[in-house]
């Protein structure tokens, strides 16, 4: 390819083409997933666009998927329940999980399977929470206890709030405290051992509320004697969270007053507000409520009034009370570093009039920014994880911090605590998709965000100097550069016909969450030779990140800039210039794609192949010419001509294309000597001839001819077997060696060449002894049909043993003429 000679006079000129940064990257926003995500609430996608599309549903960490079709305003509800082994049926339109899962869901055209919207949740999944109405039993009444347990755990609400999930199962003495049911788990143990059932019961976990599951357990059924200070746990395991809870009651003579906070360490935070939990067990207080004082001193022994007061507690099992207050900071003053190792002080005056007082700290903590990936592509999917202790402000929620992100209109993101107590707060977006990081350019690449935290008081701030830091991570979306290619979705053309089409494919991870249709920035430029030209600026989504756009090519001999297919004459140059606005390194790239247009000479066929053909033969007439295919879409005819050497004329015959552009014709035909045209006599030669309307050199020419007898006619038609293939036979027909005196047949298997006739053979036998001499004859006929097969039975007494050598002639014998071309020799051993 002359790639000098094509570019001389335009590629200088495509190339300093202005280079426009702005693309059509509208993507549809129609799907609606209700939150959150769980095995009570199941999966409800709604489908809020205009138009019916396939719901494809993938749960990532089980590696199944359902896909159904989700009409217009429609709301799908996939259920979601517990299995031991995952599965997914889209007839039952169920996932069975053994985990919580993350979902990918995706609304897909049901005509290209494009994504025309996608949506990732991420299931919620619940701790398990065990609590009784009592820590304490008493020794005296161990036999006459009875724990009521409260089970909260919304992972066993499967069945949702409208049915009973209630579960249980039977125990029987003498064996372990223990039964398992679907998810769960539930033991009892004793100082940490196993115990052991006194009796046979019926445990049962009742469902009272949505997620709320109530016990009455008799300390009675344990088989254990006990002793002041044995611990009882009640043990509960969900093996769907993973998680673990229990419960734990103390054998007392008497219960212990005492007095408990949350947190024996709690946080400066950034707005200086936090909660406090208090517990108070006491079992002589007969009231529903009891009081606790509070207040928090300074390092300098200062108590702020704003931070003291007294907090009501209620009863909330025997003989325990619990509640909360909020403490702000920011009440007594802005300069919270102050307040760096104040103690917070909770007083109690007890039943028995003796104060009980916990003492816990206010400490600040650094803080830790982390984002699993800095470099990332469109549709990457990032973690941004916050360390932030001090932003944990109540340890009963799942508490939220903000992080601000530069260069957004709306410059902050939310992130939530993984969970209750733990300080950690994570959020996890896709790029380009999810807000604050969605409506990402990819004519504009690379792009940052950069998010920062400050964390107003690290753990090096001291009461009088206030010791700041300001965290920060930027995420740069790099873009990818463009693979352009012409040809099919899996290979690359480099030649074509003048009546085709030619696919350009453009591939690029940058336009991954563009619709169905991408409106390039920069059009795609096709050139010929001939001087046509076409642009194209809209392409459609094949799979994946591919699009393609399919242009007509039509032969002609000069360019017409009215229509919208592409002329070329023969030979020809299609030139394709591309243009990805943002490569790798972030500036354009241009593809330059060469494509060359020529003409085949069409190639003639008669089958099936044979030397000759007979009258009233099936045949096939082919003829493969790619250029002959001038139009994609449908069946096309060309005419091949058909004469003999008796008929000079002929006729013409038109063959239809095997399919709509394959460029392969074919006719059905049948000989006939008996119909004409053409004139046919057996002997004849027939000619086929097929005349090429543009062959390779562009002109019009016969490029094939096929030239066969009708009919074989030969003077010595017939063809014995070889020497290997004669048999010797007795008279029951069972195959012998000849021996003297006995009659013996002789098989010998033969042909007739001549498809023209039938021929009578005379068969003779000649023995000859190892002189040469004769010593035997044997004789035998056969007819055979025109070009027909037979075997020839020739009859024989052997009068003498030895080995002979035996010579076959096959002759017409009325008119002494041979009718092979050599005799057939045999040795024989009698």
């Amino acid at each position: 390819m002359n790639k000098t000679k094509i570019l001389s006079l335009i590629l200088v000129a495509l190339l300093v083409l202005p280079l426009s940064l702005t693309g059509n990257l509208a993507r549809a926003q129609i799907l609606s997933v209700n939150t959150p995500v769980d095995l009570s609430t199941e999966l409800q996608v709604t489908n809020t666009g205009s138009s019916a599309v396939n719901l494809r549903v993938i749960a990532v960490e089980i590696n199944k998927e359902i896909t159904l079709p989700l009409g217009a305003g429609a709301t799908e509800t996939i259920i979601l329940t517990y299995s031991l082994t995952p599965a997914a049926n889209a007839t039952l339109k169920t996932f069975w999980l053994n985990r919580p899962v993350t979902f990918v869901i995706e609304a897909r055209d049901p005509s290209t399977n494009a994504v025309v919207d996608a949506k990732v949740v991420a299931m919620q999944d619940y701790p398990p929470v065990l609590s009784g109405n009592a820590t304490y039993a008493l020794i005296a009444n161990i036999s006459t206890t009875v724990i009521k347990l409260n089970l909260t755990d919304n992972d066993l609400n499967d069945y949702g709030d409208s049915l009973s999930d209630s579960f249980g199962a039977p125990v029987f003495k003498d064996q372990l405290l223990r039964f398992s049911y679907g998810q769960v788990v539930f033991e009892v143990l004793v100082n940490g051992q196993p115990a052991i059932a006194n009796a046979t019961s019926y445990l049962l976990f009742d469902e009272q509320a949505p997620g709320q599951f109530f016990m009455d357990f008799p300390l009675s059924l344990i088989k254990y004697t006990f002793s002041v200070g044995d611990k009882i746990t009640f043990k509960v395991t969900d093996y769907y969270s993973g998680k673990t809870a229990t419960f734990d009651v103390e054998v007392v003579s008497v219960v212990p007053i005492s007095l408990s906070l949350d947190r024996d360490t709690y946080p400066l935070p950034n707005g200086g507000a936090f909660t406090v939990y208090v517990k108070v067990t006491d079992p002589n207080v007969t009231s529903s409520s009891v009081n606790v004082d509070y207040y928090v001193e300074l390092w300098n022994g200062t108590r702020p009034a704003a931070l003291t007061g007294t907090a009501t507690l209620s009863l909330t099992t025997a003989w325990t009370f619990q509640g909360s207050f909020s403490l702000n900071l920011a009440a007594v003053t802005s300069d919270l570093q102050i307040f760096t190792g104040a103690k917070l002080v909770v007083k109690y005056t007890a039943s028995d009039g003796q104060d009980r007082v916990f003492t816990a700290y206010i400490r600040p903590s650094t803080a830790v920014l982390q984002v699993s990936k800095l470099s990332v592509k469109v549709n990457d999917t990032v973690t941004i994880t916050l360390i932030e202790p001090d932003a944990n402000i109540d340890s009963a929620a799942n508490d939220t911090v903000t992080l601000n992100l530069a260069g957004k209109s709306a410059p902050t993101l939310t992130l939530r605590e993984t969970g209750p107590n733990t300080g950690v707060f994570v959020g996890t977006f896709r790029i380009g998709a999810d807000a604050p990081f969605d409506k990402v350019n990819p004519n504009a690449l690379p792009k940052t965000f950069t998010l920062s935290y400050t964390d107003e008081y690290t753990a090096a701030t001291s009461v009088t100097y206030k010791r700041s830091a300001s965290l920060s991570q930027t995420i740069r979306v790099e873009p990818t550069t463009a693979k352009v290619w012409v040809g099919t979705l899996t290979e690359e053309v480099t030649q074509i016909g003048p009546y085709t089409s030619i696919t350009i494919y453009f591939e690029d991870p940058d336009y991954a969450l563009v619709e169905t249709t991408l409106t390039l920035s920069t059009p795609i430029i096709i050139r010929t030779g001939l001087g046509d030209e076409l642009q194209v600026t809209s392409l459609t989504r094949v799979s994946g990140n591919v699009f393609k756009a399919t242009v007509q090519v039509e032969y002609a001999t000069a360019p017409d800039t009215t229509d919208t297919k592409l002329q070329v004459k023969v030979p020809d140059t299609i030139m394709v210039r591309a243009v990805d606005p943002c490569s790798a390194d972030g500036t354009p790239a241009v593809f330059l794609k060469y494509v060359a247009v020529r003409a085949w000479d069409g190639q003639l066929a008669i089958l099936p192949a044979k030397p000759f053909y007979n009258d009233k033969d099936d045949i096939v007439i082919r003829v493969t010419d790619p250029d002959r295919n001038t139009d994609p879409a449908t069946r096309e005819t060309v005419t091949v001509t058909f004469k003999s050497s008796s008929d000079p004329i002929g006729t013409t015959i038109t063959l239809v294309e095997t399919g709509p552009n394959t460029g392969v014709f074919e006719a059905p035909y049948t000989i006939d000597t008996s119909t004409y045209p053409p004139f046919l006599r057996v002997g004849d030669t027939m000619i086929f001839e097929y005349r090429d309307a543009l062959a390779a050199d562009g002109t019009a020419k016969v490029t094939s001819k096929v030239e066969v007898p009708l009919g074989f006619v030969t003077a010595t038609p017939i063809r014995p077997g070889a020497p290997a293939a004669v048999k010797f036979l007795d008279i029951m027909g069972n195959e012998v060696a000849p021996k003297v005196g006995q009659p013996t047949l002789i098989q010998i298997p033969v042909s007739n060449a001549d498809t023209t006739r039938s021929v009578t053979t005379d068969v003779i036998i000649v023995f000859y002894d190892a002189n040469n001499v004769p010593v035997g004859l044997a004789y035998g006929r056969i007819t055979l049909g025109a070009g027909a097969s037979g075997t020839a039975i020739v009859g024989w007494l052997p009068s003498l043993a030895g080995t002979f050598t035996a010579k076959v002639f096959f002759w017409d014998l009325a008119n002494k003429l041979p009718l092979s071309e050599e005799p057939l020799l045999l040795t024989v051993t009698v």
